[in-house]
C-alpha cells in the first residue's frame, strides 16, 4: 500500500493477514498483542459501517474472511507477599493511584468481582455477611458472594468499615 492514510475499502482480508505477519515477524509481538490490534481495527471498521463511511460488503472480518481468535493464556495469581506489597505500597507521592489500588484490593478481597459490578455496588447489597448484586455481564442473574471474615492474605475484621474508608457506595 502506497498511501499512509488508507481508506476502509483498502483494508482487505489479505492486507490484514500481511499485517499479522508483519507484527509476528518484524515487530515480534505476542499473539495476544496481535489480537488486540485486530480487535481495534474491527471496532473502528464496525463504527465506520454504522456511520455509513464504508459499505458492509467491504468488511474483512468474519466467516470465510479473517476471524479473530483470542489465544489461550495462563493465569498466574498473586501470592501473599505480592498482595502485602500492594497493600503496603507508599503512594503518598502518587495520591491519584490510591483509589485505583483500593478498587483493585476490594475486587481481590471479594474474590475477583468485575470492576463494573464493583462500581455499581450499594450498601444495601451487603446483607447478613453476604454480598448480593446483579452481575452486569449476565444481567438477569443475581450473584451472591460470601464476605470472608478472614482470608489467608488479609484478615478482614469489618469489611464495611474497610470499604467505607476506601470506597464510596451510595445508600
Amino acid at each position: 500500500m502506497k498511501s499512509t492514510d488508507p481508506h476502509f475499502e483498502d483494508i482487505t482480508t489479505e492486507l490484514l493477514k500481511q499485517f499479522v505477519s508483519h507484527l509476528e515477524g518484524k515487530k515480534q509481538q505476542k499473539p495476544r498483542s496481535i489480537v488486540n490490534h485486530l480487535i481495534l481495527i474491527r471496532t473502528l471498521y464496525n463504527r465506520a459501517i454504522n456511520d455509513d463511511i464504508v459499505e458492509q460488503n467491504y468488511y474483512p472480518f468474519g466467516m470465510k474472511k479473517l476471524t479473530i481468535r483470542i489465544p489461550e493464556s495462563q493465569k498466574i495469581g498473586l501470592d501473599e507477599e505480592e498482595i502485602k506489597k500492594i497493600e503496603n505500597l507508599d503512594l503518598s507521592k502518587n495520591p491519584e493511584l490510591l483509589h485505583a489500588r483500593s478498587v483493585f484490593l476490594v475486587s481481590f478481597y471479594l474474590v475477583g468481582i468485575r470492576i463494573g459490578d464493583l462500581l455499581r455496588l450499594k450498601w444495601g447489597d451487603f446483607k447478613d455477611g453476604r454480598l448480593y448484586y446483579t452481575m452486569g455481564k449476565t444481567i438477569n442473574q443475581r450473584a451472591s458472594r460470601s464476605i470472608p471474615r478472614c482470608r489467608r492474605f488479609l484478615p478482614i475484621i469489618n469489611l464495611r468499615n474497610l470499604l467505607q474508608r476506601i470506597l464510596y457506595f451510595p445508600s
